[in-house]
């Protein structure tokens, strides 16, 4: 948001007064690095081997920051009684700030208010759209729908284009990796939850982000112990070396 300039807003006004017809609005927005689409492409190019325990960890580590906060923004609008009907990943827009990902969803272009029974614009990008929003029914849960296909293309790696939209077909039919089950087990189920054909049976925001923060809290513990009991080890260790006469390490 830019600074309102009170002086420029009183002469625009006072030039109304003198019957002029037109005025210049200037909108200021924020630069967006790449989109969420050029990031994946660029992703995948990378990986070669999308089995190594290297890369899974990174992975999953990114998918879970760009996850709760697509999750936030969702939450919000569908708060405020809005619907994207356009989730995709060329538009979420996504920036890498102090080791960090900055998500922001863009576009609403087709959003509607849930007062909307129907509506002639929800048809949004097919391959992501969920069923009952290609019938023109607006539901916050169409958005959920959405987010469990692009979740989908964040956990599992495309050689080509065709190869992704074969794949997201299949997934629309109800056709899950069986290997995703092996290697992301968790986004494996969440992904099943989100693509359920039905809208009362897709989760809502705020469930899935109260799932995936006490997820992420069960984690920090475990590490916690995992590090005290390392620390244990490596007291135990310097003890037996000292006992042995060495020191100094």
């Amino acid at each position: 948001m830019c600074k309102l300039d009170l002086k420029e807003i009183e002469r625009i006004r006072t030039n109304n007064k003198s019957k002029v017809r037109w005025a210049t609005l200037y909108i200021q927005m924020a630069l967006c690095q790449t989109t969420l689409k050029q990031w994946l492409e660029k992703r995948n190019a990378m990986v070669t081997d999308p089995d190594k325990a290297l890369v899974q960890g990174l992975r999953s580590d990114a998918v879970r920051q760009i996850l709760i906060q697509l999750l936030s923004g969702l939450e919000y609008i569908h708060s405020k009684g809005v619907v994207h009907h356009d989730i995709k990943p060329s538009n979420i827009f996504i920036q890498v700030e102090n080791n960090g990902i900055v998500i922001q969803l863009g576009d609403f272009g087709l959003a509607c208010p849930l007062q909307s029974v129907r509506h002639s614009l929800a048809f949004g990008t097919k391959l992501y759209a969920a069923p009952e929003q290609l019938a023109g029914k607006c539901n916050p849960k169409s958005d959920m729908y959405s987010l469990g296909i692009v979740l989908f293309e964040l956990v599992e790696n495309f050689r080509t284009d065709m190869e992704r939209v074969e794949y997201i077909t299949e997934l629309r039919k109800g056709h899950i990796p069986s290997k995703l089950f092996v290697t992301h087990p968790d986004m494996a189920q969440m992904i099943q939850s989100l693509v359920q054909k039905s809208p009362e049976l897709r989760p809502d925001t705020t469930s899935l982000l109260h799932a995936l923060k006490s997820t992420e809290t069960q984690e920090i513990e475990q590490l916690k112990v995992q590090l005290a009991e390392k620390e244990e080890e490596i007291s135990h260790l310097k003890e037996l070396l000292t006992m042995h006469g060495i020191k100094g390490i």
